[in-house]
């Protein structure tokens, strides 16, 4: 879910800006499949805005191919800004 808080304005978001950062530091960006899924609203589209004191849920993406990712990090970078949420703990398949 993406929150605007108490920001004052209007805040613009587009997927590119999102990275996930594997553990053994490799990066990839969001894969956007809206088009073909079931239920694209459910997925956060390419781009976007968010009024003041609100938010936006939707399912972010990435290549299921990918052989052994396991995420550290999942970061949304807008020029000199970062925000980033660490994956701890032990990785498991369930």
């Amino acid at each position: 879910m993406i929150r605007a808080g108490t920001l004052p304005k209007t805040v613009h978001f587009n997927l590119r800006n999102f990275v996930l950062t594997a553990r053994d530091t490799r990066t990839f960006g969001p894969v956007n499949i809206r088009s073909k899924a079931e239920f694209p609203p459910n997925f956060l589209p390419e781009t976007g805005t968010l009024p003041p004191k609100s938010n936006r849920a939707g399912w972010l993406t990435f290549d299921g191919r990918l052989e052994r990712l396991i995420p550290s990090r999942l970061s949304y970078v807008v020029g000199r800004q970062t925000l980033t949420i660490v994956f701890a703990g032990k990785a498991s398949v369930h």
